[in-house]
């Protein structure tokens, strides 16, 4: 989140192939893909856990 808003703030240099801000939004990008597959993850296993409890 707080790189997205420096790159906003920054303008269009914020997004130049030449900067170090480019690189932290990609690595951002990055962690927020992993993120999400970890939340899928988390959700299955809650799914299930509700589902075993159900049974006894």
């Amino acid at each position: 989140r707080v790189v997205y808003e420096c790159a906003n703030l920054m303008g269009g240099a914020g997004v130049c192939d030449n900067t170090l801000m480019h690189d932290l939004l990609g690595i951002s990008r990055i962690q927020e893909i992993g993120g999400g597959t970890r939340q899928i993850q988390q959700y299955i296993m809650s799914y299930t856990l509700r589902q075993l409890f159900r049974l006894l």
